[in-house]
């Protein structure tokens, strides 16, 4: 028998390399052949890589064919080692057999033959068995599970190891049934000593008992899972293969008889795993053959589509891309090319390139062919004519080919630029048109008509043509006004039918018409034609002040070649245009005298209305001031009171219904404005502020001022504001209020039951600005698309009779839409008919200035806490619900008393609720019912009970207390007043306290109480209300007051009189404030002083403030005055006493603004000195003295904790520290050194030290220029 190596090779195998190469080579091939057709690529490298491709493919082929054979080999092995091993095994066999027949007659012989002879059996099944499975996985499988049967093994284990001594494969198996299960890696470590010593000895390892056994007495693993073990090395001649491990819970369960089974049976392993080996590599080379071929087909498929691609590009390309020789003649050309030219690839091969060249370019064809042969490139352009006679442009660039061995050609690219050519062509000539069209009309000297002669000469230059003329159609006559050829004038006047000229159908047409050769289209019958033998015709209109005023016209008796393009068209209307603006513009100049003496007359009429409207609007505005003043007078006095009395002592009840006076005064106050904010809207005046505000007050404010309105017609009246609204924001507080006054009073007045809500939301937040949207939601009458489409016009209501029934003048809503579209938002309604509206409102608010941390609102008391809101208004829920969720507390809502209780219930042994705000009128019990049968459950009365109603009834009270409420709250809920009462509640001790210290506190009625004793301050007003009230404010603030009451007693006591400060009234009799003023300003200017005069007017109108400030007042409040204003404004002038003349520096720092008003003012201002010792009673201590040696003692310990602040970052003790500083040195008149503690301030309260490290040494430096000041003072006084 051969072995496979032995094997001769066929002619067939032979050639079979090549057939294998053939299917990829023979693409290739024809490629390649492609390339050298279209000269692309050199015929050395075409042969270069068609040897290398072929190579590359007879390889390939040669691969496989040796892959194919080694396989047949390997199976020819395969068979031939299992026949041999067989014919063995039956060999051994007979062997055995005869030696059994000699000693048949002993009874253990026949045993041991018997046992022999199934020992045989096994091996030939062992080596049966491993030829059945090929594979390596499964040949390893086999081997366990024949081992763990012939030997009855519960474990069986069985590595793979390599030339190098590594396990390259682990298979282990438990075999506890019929069916062996594989063991974790964790589980084979067991044996790991057990194979080890195999592998070093390579010999059968016995184990009858592990425990027994010193060797193994360590191996504590072996033990759990065999006391037996059987190891067998797996051997090949002398080179290990593997590792059987066989193992048995109980000891001596393996016999020698199987020891030695199992390493006959290592042989037939040893064999099967050999064999397995080999069908893997054979398996994997199968794979690797596939893969090749594979490979080769994509090769091929690649170089196919290659092929096709580059053939498609080179047919359609839009270049021409072709070849000739020497002479000329034409080799190849693609066919786009040629198609592009009127013909066929086919019909142009052959062909010299002469007879495509156009006879004017022919004598350049021999130079070309000379310099193409010399030179390896060449480009230029080359004209030839199409099929069908006409000229195309070519620019080429082509290249000889040259190459030993091969034929010598010339590779030509080249594109058609005919298009190109012509249009350099068209805008040089039209460059050069234009430049002489601009020296024609701009001659400044010429006159109108050389210029139109001119212009006529040009255009018979510029379009070749005889006769140019200028017409004026009239009447469907033709005047020529003008005409001229290319070298003279010719004489005009001629009259011409309008019918018998093209221009009759040029104008027809609306656009300019052109005519090259008449006789040869479908102008040969026309009466131009044959009247006066036009045969060339280019004409367009002239347009004066949108009419046709003429015609400008070229013409002549020739055809005209070529063609009239576009662009002499164009040409053609922008003369035609210029001619219509220059006869337009003359017409102007004479409409323009006849004008001039009407417009005359004009203005004069106008200066005369002018100045009855000038009258007419003095007198509104006088008449609206006075009207304001009148009205705002008396309402001075009302809000006035009201306010001082809220800051006496009042109960509860009091005060809530002094609040409603004095806001129902601010309200009437605004609704009276109405009429004159739509005069200043009207005429342009108005002008909104821009401070920072609370939102809160304000639509709470809103509310509880509505509310009387909402409680008298039973309505429901509730106010929302998102908590994720900033607190604070900057605008105008007072327009707001007004447009939601406005809106709330119009929900109230149209809604007869149900409710109406005020809602605030945020909305488009960006970095300088918060977008507040706000609604007013009723469930009123509703409106119809018609009356919503008029509803925010002036003095306009729904329909005629909402204004009967419901009354108003229709002008809030118009007043409240101009309001928003001034803050930059909008303003619209949703509405149903019959089901109530949204009034929404959209306003951007600037960011409020930064502000000092004051006490944290006590929400982690609330956030213990666990409430249960009991109402039957879902609104009112969701409005609770909404506050209670922003502060962190736990609640729940119920519509009803008995789900209230079942909650209770519920929660009262778990997670009992804190707080109950019960609705005093629920659906089905009152809260009062409710309290009581929460009051009898011992469970229930640790949960504080608060009251929610409608009305502010002191019975109401009363009963509440008895039935176990423990606060109440009144509706519209305020969230000030809701947090209050929560924290109240929880804490009743605190509540104690706090009415204790109300108790103890000063009453503000008796100003003597007050510490703080601010000055003497003058009050010029003739109205005795508005005197009582601002005497009181003032009392209240720390004042000392006298009063004036007219301008003139005003003058008189401050000739006698020191003041701090000066409230002048502008209207008084005898002398009014602007007159007062005026003398005391002139008094101070001979004596070197500036007393502070603020005004104070009931005026209203926009250039009130102007005209204070510039009759010499220093400030200005308008009435009502609100006293903490009035406050604050006393306060700022009275501390810095500073001259009128201030010289603001833009852009500087806190310290340099306070160097340069320190620069303005004196050390001290000895006046306020002056004033001190004024007081100074005879005989008593110089107690000026002390109070300097107070302030030069202290103002160092300032100093100190400053530097400690800024030191520490503590900014509350900087400004602290600088308000005490400022305070004392305003005192004693150190008028700078105030200023800069007071820049110190300003800067702290805004919560930042940037700059205040400066400031202190400013601050220091001041002081001792104060020092010595104050020295000089005390020196001047002793002597």
């Amino acid at each position: 028998m051969k072995t496979a190596g032995s094997t001769p090779v066929t002619p067939q195998q032979q050639v079979q390399p090549l057939l294998y190469a053939l299917p990829g080579l023979l693409p290739c091939l024809s490629l390649l052949a492609t390339f050298w057709l279209y000269g692309q690529v050199p015929q050395g490298a075409i042969l270069l890589i068609g040897l290398l491709v072929s190579l590359l493919f007879f390889g390939l082929g040669w691969s496989a064919l040796t892959l194919q054979q080694r396989t047949i080999s390997l199976a020819q092995r395969m068979v031939v080692g299992m026949h041999e091993r067989e014919h063995g095994l039956q060999a051994d066999q007979e062997q055995v057999r005869g030696d059994a027949t000699g000693i048949s007659g002993r009874r253990e012989s026949d045993r041991a033959l018997v046992a022999q002879k199934q020992l045989f059996e096994q091996l030939v099944a062992v080596a049966r068995a491993m030829s059945e499975h090929p594979s390596l996985e499964a040949t390893l499988a086999n081997t366990m599970d024949i081992a763990a049967s012939l030997t009855k093994a519960q474990y069986a284990c069985l590595v793979l190891i390599d030339e190098g001594g590594a396990i390259t494969h682990t298979v282990a198996c438990c075999y506890e049934g019929d069916v062996g299960q594989a063991m974790g890696a964790g589980e084979v470590t067991y044996y790991g000593p057990v194979i080890k010593w195999i592998v070093r000895q390579q010999t059968t390892l016995l184990i009858s008992d592990t425990a027994g056994d010193e060797r193994w007495h360590t191996a504590a693993e072996i033990s759990v899972q065999g006391r037996s073990v059987l190891g067998v090395p797996i051997m090949r001649g002398s080179i290990l293969l593997g590792v059987l491990t066989l193992s048995h819970p109980q000891p001596d369960h393996f016999t020698s008889e199987q020891a030695y089974l199992m390493g006959a049976a290592a042989d037939q392993m040893a064999l099967g795993l050999d064999n397995a080996r080999l069908y893997s590599s054979v398996q994997q080379e199968l794979a690797e053959r596939k893969r090749v071929e594979m490979e080769q087909q994509k090769f091929v498929a690649l170089i196919e589509a290659s092929e096709e691609r580059y053939r498609d590009l080179v047919e359609n390309s839009a270049g021409l891309i072709c070849t000739h020789d020497f002479d000329g003649v034409i080799l190849t050309i693609n066919r786009a090319a040629a198609r592009s030219l009127g013909y066929e690839p086919a019909e142009l091969i052959g062909q010299n390139l002469m007879s495509l060249l156009t006879p004017r370019t022919r004598s350049l064809l021999k130079p070309y062919l000379q310099a193409v042969q010399q030179l390896p490139s060449v480009h230029g352009i080359l004209r030839l004519h199409n099929k069908a006679g006409q000229e195309r442009v070519w620019a080429y660039h082509n290249s000889r080919h040259e190459e030993a061995g091969s034929t010598l050609y010339v590779r030509g690219h080249a594109q058609d630029i005919t298009e190109r050519q012509q249009a350099e062509d068209a805008l040089r000539e039209s460059e050069t048109s234009m430049r002489a069209l601009y020296d024609i009309i701009s001659k400044q000297q010429s006159l109108f008509e050389n210029k139109i002669h001119a212009l006529l000469m040009l255009g018979c230059q510029r379009f070749h043509l005889d006769r140019g003329t200028l017409s004026q159609i009239q009447n469907r006559q033709s005047t020529v006004i003008a005409a001229q050829t290319a070298t003279h004038m010719l004489p005009s006047g001629d009259v011409f039918p309008l019918e018998e000229l093209y221009s009759k159908a040029m104008l027809d047409g609306n656009g300019p018409l052109g005519i090259d050769h008449a006789s040869a289209s479908e102008w040969a019958d026309h009466p131009c034609h044959h009247a006066w033998g036009t045969e060339a015709y280019l004409g367009t209109a002239v347009i004066v002040d949108g009419e046709v005023y003429g015609t400008l016209v070229f013409s002549s008796a020739v055809p005209h070649r070529p063609e009239f393009k576009q662009n002499d068209k164009e040409f053609l209307k922008l003369m035609a245009q210029w001619i219509g603006g220059e006869i337009e513009r003359a017409q102007r100049l004479d409409q323009l005298e006849s004008y001039t003496a009407e417009i005359a007359r004009k203005n004069e009429a106008l200066a005369t209305a002018h100045g009855q409207a000038l009258t007419a609007s003095r007198l509104k505005s006088e008449f609206l001031a006075n009207m304001s003043h009148e009205i705002r007078t008396p309402m001075n006095g009302i809000i006035g009171m009201a306010n001082l009395v809220l800051d006496t002592t009042l109960s509860t009840q009091q005060r809530e219904f002094l609040a409603i006076v004095r806001d129902s005064g601010y309200s009437l106050l605004s609704l009276i404005n109405d009429i004159l904010d739509f005069s200043k809207i009207e005429a342009g005046k108005l002008e909104l502020e821009a401070i920072d505000f609370m939102l809160s007050p304000i639509l709470e404010g809103t509310a509880e001022l509505l509310q009387t309105k909402a409680r008298e017609k039973r309505i429901s009246l509730m106010t929302l504001i998102d908590p994720q609204l900033p607190p604070v924001v900057s605008g105008d507080p007072v327009r707001l209020r007004q447009i939601l006054v406005n809106l709330v009073g119009n929900a109230i007045k149209f809604t007869d039951h149900g409710e109406v809500v005020i809602r605030a939301v945020p909305v488009a937040d960006t970095a300088t600005e918060t977008g507040v949207r706000f609604s007013v939601t009723d469930t009123g009458i509703g409106l119809s698309p018609t009356a919503r489409q008029r509803l925010f016009q002036a003095f306009t209501q729904a329909d005629g009779s909402t204004t009967r029934k419901y009354g108003g003048t229709g002008l809030g809503l118009s007043i409240s839409k101009r309001l928003v579209e001034m803050m930059g938002g909008q303003i619209n309604v949703d509405s149903t008919e019959g089901q109530g509206s949204v009034f929404w409102f959209s306003v951007q608010f600037g960011k409020a200035a930064p502000r000092p941390a004051g006490t944290p609102p006590p929400y982690a008391q609330l956030q213990h806490a666990r409430v249960l809101v009991v109402d039957d208004n879902a609104t009112q829920r969701e409005i609770l619900q909404t506050y209670l969720h922003s502060w962190g507390t736990r609640n729940d809502s119920v519509a009803d008393g008995a789900e209230a209780l079942r909650l209770l219930h519920e929660a009262m042994t778990v997670d009992p609720y804190t707080i109950a705000i019960v609705d005093l009128h629920l659906p089905d019990m009152d809260g009062f019912a409710l309290a009581r049968a929460m009051q009898q459950e011992i469970g229930l009365t640790g949960t504080k009970l608060i009251m929610l109603t409608a009305f502010d009834d002191p019975g109401q009270a009363n009963q509440a207390t008895e039935s176990g409420f423990d606060a109440a709250l009144t509706k519209p809920i305020k969230q000030s007043i809701l947090l209050d009462t929560l924290v109240t509640v929880l804490n009743p001790t605190k509540q104690d306290a706090d009415q204790r210290e109300d108790a103890e506190r000063p009453s503000p009625d008796h100003p003597e109480q007050n510490t703080l004793e601010r000055g003497l301050v003058l009050l010029a007003e003739d109205n005795l209300i508005n005197q009582r009230v601002a005497l009181l404010q003032l009392h209240k603030l720390g004042y000392s007051v006298d009063i004036a009451a007219n301008g003139r007693e005003a003058i008189e006591a401050v000739s006698r009189k020191r003041y701090a400060a000066v409230l002048m009234d502008c209207q008084m009799p005898e002398v009014d404030g602007f007159a007062a003023t005026a003398a005391i300003r002139a008094q101070e200017a001979k004596l070197g002083t500036h007393l502070p005069i603020i005004a104070m007017t009931a005026n209203a109108i926009v250039g009130d403030r102007e005209a204070c400030l510039a009759a010499g007042m220093d400030d200005y409040i308008s009435k009502p005055v609100e006293q903490t204003e009035l406050g604050k404004r006393l306060e700022h002038w009275i501390s810095m006493r500073i001259a009128p003349e201030n010289t603001e520096v833009a852009g500087s720092s806190p310290a340099e603004d306070a160097m340069t008003d320190a620069a303005l003012r004196p050390v001290l201002d000895e006046q306020v000195l002056e004033g001190l010792r004024d007081f100074q009673e005879p005989g008593e201590p110089d107690f000026v003295g002390e109070i300097i040696e107070l302030f030069t003692d202290d103002t160092p310990l300032q100093f100190q904790a400053m530097h400690a602040a800024l030191a520490a970052g503590d900014i509350t003790t900087l400004q602290r520290a600088a308000h005490t500083l400022k305070g004392s040195a305003g005192n004693l008149g150190a008028v700078t050194l105030a200023t800069i503690a007071k820049e110190l301030e300003l800067l702290a309260r805004g919560g930042t030290i940037m700059g205040s490290a400066e400031l202190v040494t400013k601050l220091e430096a001041e002081f001792q220029r104060v020092k010595a000041a104050l020295g000089q003072f005390q020196e001047k006084c002793a002597a």
